[in-house]
């Protein structure tokens, strides 16, 4: 977070990072090469609309926190959105805590599909120079993966396993793949 970040820079961040979906396009009107619409942005970008910062107490720190109001308008429609990550149910109504929680609940949640494809495409491409997908954070239909068999695989065992970075990371070493050298024979 940096100051004066809004709703919407903070749900872009997040869904290139942590789902490598590039939600931009959305911000303006429905994504022309991807399913999201203009709606479901500004739904992820009402999980930020209460995200507040303040000058902490040593020079230059800076302490973010939830704020108790704050709400994020489609300006095509002037509706005031109810956040929503992408794909998932909306969050209710009553909800009176940080928003960013149960977001944060559905990020590493086996009911999300895109998490767990984007953290694998980063590691494969740190261990291998290449990921699976290229750029590593653009995972649209229209950006197949180089071997869908063995990314789909290598992502459902990460889910499978909590997770488990340290598991994820073992598995690629001990693969043939890694082994192999990079010198042509």
């Amino acid at each position: 977070y940096r100051t004066g970040s809004t709703p919407m820079e903070l749900a872009e961040n997040t869904a290139q990072v942590f789902l490598g979906i590039r939600i931009q396009c959305a911000r303006c009107h429905n994504h022309p090469y991807d399913r999201w619409t203009q709606q479901q942005y500004y739904q992820m970008a009402a999980f930020f609309a209460r995200v507040k910062a303040k000058p902490g107490e040593r020079k230059g720190e800076q302490v973010v926190f939830a704020g108790d109001t704050g709400e994020v308008q489609n300006p095509r429609t002037h509706v005031t959105t109810q956040p929503c990550a992408l794909d998932a149910a909306p969050l209710a109504e009553s909800f009176a805590g940080d928003r960013r929680l149960p977001l944060a609940e559905w990020l590493t949640s086996e009911k999300n599909p895109f998490f767990a494809r984007a953290v694998v495409n980063r590691i494969w491409k740190h261990f291998m120079g290449r990921g699976f997908v290229e750029p590593v954070d653009d995972l649209r239909p229209t950006n197949p993966p180089t071997n869908a068999a063995l990314f789909d695989a290598l992502a459902q065992d990460f889910t499978r396993h909590g997770f488990d970075l340290q598991y994820l990371m073992r598995s690629i070493m001990r693969s043939r793949v890694y082994q192999r050298s990079p010198e042509a024979t």
